[in-house]
């Protein structure tokens, strides 16, 4: 985890494109890597319940409050979020994919909202999803996973057009069965989220080379539909942040906190780290 301070920089030099709520897909690559992700669809070709290794020294992520005169302004939100510090999803699980972008992300808060910025530096690029809840995971994609009350938890997944995902289920003991059960926001609560990345919104197959970007967006608690939640000092909560990128030309699976699993599984909120709101 990295604790420098960011300097300001002129990153939002490159015009920023807000993602538009209708957007037409485009035709998928015909690259169909393994599906190894547990949580997104059923899975029938591991077992229903894998496997679990103890990690030691969760992580805890202190997330401050900020004020800005316009918080619909992301330009303005991501320089205040650029004076954070900066944690680093560096974890590599797995060894069948080693791979390690770069990345790093702040996080802050006011009254309604949640405030997250991710910084990305990887050498392959994909983003062909543009409709809500669509398979973004396969795409050049940071995610954020949380749980307010131990019961239930939302994976938040945007891919590096702003294309986003958000669903919700309960914890069940069959991973399964809980893969089945979850919902998914409808697309006009998931437009409601303010995003904007450095790349723009246009979709894009696999690119190869050297890119760095960024994603800010600013999250409303209704954006958690399942829960009635007002940010402010003292409230504890767990969650991860992961990046990945299934269909990209290097697949990934890296998490903020550490996951002990014996395959690449993101939907495993035991190895969530604990989020204060300070």
């Amino acid at each position: 985890m990295s604790n420098d301070e960011v300097k300001q920089t002129s990153a939002f030099s490159v015009q920023l494109s807000l993602q538009t709520k209708n957007q037409k897909l485009r035709t998928k690559e015909p690259r169909t890597p393994p599906d190894r992700r547990a949580g997104n669809k059923p899975r029938t070709n591991k077992p229903k319940n894998q496997k679990l290794t103890n990690v030691c020294n969760m992580k805890v992520l202190e997330v401050p409050y900020i004020s800005v005169k316009n918080n619909d302004d992301l330009q303005e939100v991501s320089m205040a979020l650029d004076k954070l510090p900066l944690n680093e999803i560096g974890n590599v699980n797995w060894s069948d994919f080693p791979y390690k972008p770069d990345v790093e992300f702040s996080m802050a808060y006011d009254e309604n909202n949640l405030y997250l910025k991710f910084k990305v530096h990887e050498s392959s690029v994909r983003a062909v999803n543009t409709e809500p809840n669509s398979a973004v995971w396969e795409d050049s994609c940071c995610e954020f996973f949380c749980d307010f009350d131990d019961k239930g938890y939302y994976n938040l997944e945007t891919n590096c057009i702003g294309t986003q995902l958000i669903g919700y289920g309960e914890k069940l003991p069959d991973r399964e069965l809980a893969a089945k059960s979850r919902t998914r926001a409808e697309a006009e609560l998931i437009n409601k989220i303010k995003k904007v990345s450095t790349l723009g919104s246009e979709p894009f197959d696999v690119k190869t080379g050297d890119f760095s970007y960024e994603i800010v967006m600013k999250i409303p608690s209704e954006a958690f539909y399942n829960h009635e939640i007002k940010f402010e000092k003292g409230l504890n909560f767990r969650g991860n942040f992961y990046k990945c990128g299934d269909k990209t030309a290097r697949m990934h699976f890296l998490s903020w906190n550490p996951i002990g699993t014996e395959t690449p599984n993101f939907h495993v909120p035991e190895y969530f780290g604990e989020i204060k709101i300070v």
